[in-house]
Parts: C-alpha cells; sequence; structure tokens
C-alpha cells in the first residue's frame, strides 16, 4: 500500500543539470506527486521548474518537513550532510553518485540507513538502463574473460567539483562489479588533466580473482559520447552499447587456412546475435523503483552499501591516477 494510504510526496534538493531531470520525470511518474523543489539558486529553480505546479524552496530544511522522500541532486561536497538530515527526519533518500565525498562519509551513512526505517538507494543509473539486463542475461550463459568499458564525453562546466574518476567511470565500475562477482586482487591507473583542476582523463585495470581483467577508460575532454562495455568471454564477443542502447554477441562459425597459388591466407567467418532491448527511460526506470521501494518497504536494487563498495573502489583508482599525474 502507499504511504498513508496515498502517493508518495517527494521533493528534489538541487535542480541543476541532473536535478532538473528528475524535477520532469517525478511530476508525471505514476504513485508519485512532486512536491517541491529546494535550491539556494531559487530563479534556476525555478526557471527549470516553471511548467510544473510545484514550490520553489531556498531551504533543505523546508522542504523535508513537507515530503516523504527526496532526491539529492547537489554537488558531492553536499550529498552526506544532506542525506544525513533526511535520515534523521525519516525521509527516505535516492542519493545521486557518488554516495558521499569520503570513505568515511559513505560508511556513517551506510550504518545510519541500517540502523533505520529509511529507504536509501543510490543514482547509479545504469543499471535501470535497459541495455543492463539484457547484457547480465547475456553474461550469464557466457564465460567473461575481459571487460573493457569506455565512458567518453565532451568537456562542460558540469560536475566540475569531482574528477573523471567520481563523475564517469564510476558508472563502469558499478557495472564491471555487478557483472563480475568477484573480489578486485590488484589495480593500476594513470590519469591526466587537461582543462581543469581535478583528473580530466582516467585508465584503470583491474584484476580479480576469478582470473578476469577489467579494462576501464574515462574521459571528460573527449569530441563526443561514447558510453560502451566490451566482454571478451571464451566463445564469444558482446557488446553494450549504454548510449543507443544496443547488446550484440558476436560467435565464430568458419575458421580456416587457405593456400591458394603459394600463398597462405586466413578466412574467418561468424554469426552476429542482435538482442532486443526494450525501450525505456533509465532515469523513469530508477525513480519508479525508488518510488515502489519506499511504498512497500524494499530494499532497493542499489543499497548505499553497494554504493560505498563502488566509491571505495573509485577513491582507490583516483588515488593511483592522481600519483601518475606529472607536476606542473
Amino acid at each position: 500500500m502507499p504511504i498513508n494510504g496515498t502517493v508518495v510526496k517527494l521533493g528534489v534538493i538541487g535542480v541543476g543539470a541532473m536535478g532538473q531531470h528528475h524535477a520532469r520525470v517525478l511530476a508525471n511518474l505514476h504513485g508519485a506527486t512532486l512536491v517541491a523543489v529546494a535550491d539556494a539558486d531559487v530563479a534556476r529553480a525555478r526557471a527549470a521548474t516553471a511548467q510544473y505546479d510545484v514550490d520553489v524552496l531556498a531551504s533543505a530544511d523546508e522542504l523535508l518537513g513537507r515530503v516523504d522522500a527526496v532526491v539529492i541532486a547537489a554537488p558531492t561536497s553536499c550529498h552526506f550532510e544532506l542525506a544525513r538530515r533526511c535520515i534523521e527526519r525519516g525521509v527516505h533518500v535516492l542519493v545521486e553518485n557518488p554516495l558521499a565525498a569520503s570513505r568515511a562519509e559513505a560508511q556513517a551513512l551506510c550504518e545510519m540507513a541500517d540502523s533505520s526505517a529509511v529507504v536509501l538507494q543510490v543514482g547509479h543509473i545504469e543499471r535501470f538502463n535497459p541495455t543492463y539486463p539484457q547484457l547480465e542475461n547475456v553474461l550469464r550463459h557466457e564465460q567473461p574473460v575481459a571487460f573493457a568499458a569506455v565512458r567518453l564525453s565532451p568537456h562542460t562546466a558540469r560536475a566540475a567539483d569531482v574528477s573523471v574518476v567520481l563523475d564517469l567511470m564510476i558508472h563502469d565500475l558499478d557495472l564491471v562489479l555487478s557483472l563480475n562477482e568477484s573480489p578486485v586482487t590488484a589495480i593500476s591507473a594513470t590519469g591526466c588533466r587537461a582543462k581543469s583542476p581535478t583528473l580530466d582523463h582516467a585508465v584503470a585495470m583491474l584484476t580479480f580473482a576469478n582470473g578476469t581483467t577489467a579494462t576501464l577508460t574515462a574521459s571528460k575532454i573527449a569530441q563526443h559520447k561514447v558510453r560502451g562495455i566490451a566482454v571478451v568471454c571464451r566463445e564469444s564477443f558482446v557488446e553494450g552499447d549504454f548510449l543507443h542502447r544496443t547488446v550484440r554477441i558476436h560467435r565464430a562459425s568458419v575458421s580456416s587456412y587457405d593456400a591458394t597459388g603459394g600463398q597462405l591466407t586466413y578466412r574467418q567467418e561468424g554469426v552476429v546475435e542482435n538482442v532486443l532491448v526494450p525501450v525505456v527511460e533509465p532515469l523513469h526506470a530508477e525513480l519508479q523503483h525508488f518510488v515502489a521501494c519506499v511504498r512497500e518497504r524494499k530494499t532497493p536494487l542499489v543499497t548505499a552499501g553497494v554504493g560505498k563498495r563502488v566509491l571505495d573502489l573509485a577513491l582507490e583508482i583516483e588515488g593511483l591516477a592522481e600519483r601518475s599525474v606529472r607536476p606542473g
């Protein structure tokens, strides 16, 4: 049953590049109603939500007294304090990833969530991309050997407060950890700065206890968007495109050497299977899941514990990549 027999009352804290999209979806989400948004920049928030019948507030505390649940889309440095206040007030939380700015903050939020009845979900949105369950299903029947993830974006002012590891690579870390449930045994990373004080480009390599490897490349300074993951398996090669939402399986069908005119030639033919990927907006699916967890008191797909595990790995990679940067 819905909370108090009614729809879930929601608010958004931070109505910037991502927060405005949360407001858009929540304003039309079944089983929920967007009551208000809060942002220190009231004029910006009012402009972003002008088409919705919602109140615009300057204070997150004022918002918390009016809602059952909130989405925190403020800068990463604010995540811990805002989430803490929500949990203490008994307000359910979906916090954009990363969960917090440090391991200590993430651990504290995990402990608070565990000791309360509050739902705390972390916004790893690619878990709700329709590409993910199809890719997960395919790999369930394959034997992965190596993962290669590439996530590139053009340079913008968005998420300027965090490195490319915490902004972009963290999504692929979550995907790889969920698709390959084996402990990480070795990590190496390198990176560079080009247009900001933080890392703009980073490459990481992970080795897992089961023998698989993963190479992850993330960049804020590319000329176009790429959101892809490729998996080399023992009997196939699998590609998932999270931007265009496609999954392809490549399999060899004919492989032979031929001697023609005294020359040795190699011929290889294969088949490509195109997996059907449903048309679903990831943000809509993520928020619908959050609302369902709040209404039914269910454990979310991406818990605070999951968010902390990914953050811990991302921070370790970030540290290694930072140390590789040449001074000056």
